[in-house]
């Protein structure tokens, strides 16, 4: 296994939450299990701690990040501010090629797997960052958007009722199609209210004890 695969995979198990938050994992363990030198391994948890997916515990290797509910309320602030802010900026200043080209993004599909819902989701909206127009505003709404998986995974898979996916792609079709108009005021709502949406379901989710630890 190469270098990205361990972090590829590491990834993947976390935002999953097939290593569930707050668990314990181990350099040598980890080594072991993907059958390769603990150099990779530490690569990819050093990659990892910076997208605040694990916690380094001194003397006692490294821990899988908890999910709390102050944390999804303060990420969930920062993709408003973030998210608003591109879609504002890019209906003033990007072309109508590049406000059309977001819909190379939209998925129309409504039952579709988690993970491939979930891949195109983040593609979505990192995509709304790409077209702002300002490179550092995108690069920060983009990363927040990287760190966000793991709270999309819990707020589709851990509640009894499934999500309306058709819901949220007619979301993500009617801001392309406000963006396309500038329409800055349809715009912020749906924003709003899409962000808003997600918000109240991952907060269910969170309810749960089996995943606040």
């Amino acid at each position: 296994m190469t270098d990205i695969s361990v972090y590829a995979q590491l990834r993947r198990e976390i935002l999953s939450c097939a290593l569930a938050p707050g668990s314990k994992v181990f350099e040598q363990e980890l080594a072991e299990r993907f059958g390769v030198s603990k150099s990779p391994v530490r690569e990819a948890l050093l990659r990892l701690q910076e997208q605040n997916l694990v916690d380094v515990q001194p003397r006692s290797g490294y821990r899988v990040r908890p999910i709390s509910l102050t944390e999804a309320g303060e990420m969930y602030e920062m993709r408003y501010l973030y998210e608003r802010a591109c879609v504002m900026r890019a209906i003033t200043h990007a072309s109508d090629a590049a406000l059309a080209s977001l819909h190379d993004h939209l998925l129309t599909k409504a039952r579709v797997p988690i993970p491939e819902w979930i891949e195109a989701n983040r593609q979505f909206h990192s995509s709304l960052a790409r077209v702002c127009g300002n490179q550092r505003l995108a690069d920060a709404a983009t990363k927040l958007n990287d760190q966000f998986d793991r709270f999309t995974f819990v707020s589709v898979t851990r509640l009894d009722q499934p999500p309306d996916f058709t819901r949220f792609n007619n979301d993500h079709l009617a801001l392309v199609q406000a963006m396309q108009r500038r329409d800055k005021r349809r715009a912020a709502a749906i924003v709003k209210n899409h962000i808003d949406a997600s918000r109240e379901r991952t907060f269910q989710a969170l309810a749960s004890p089996a995943i606040v630890p």
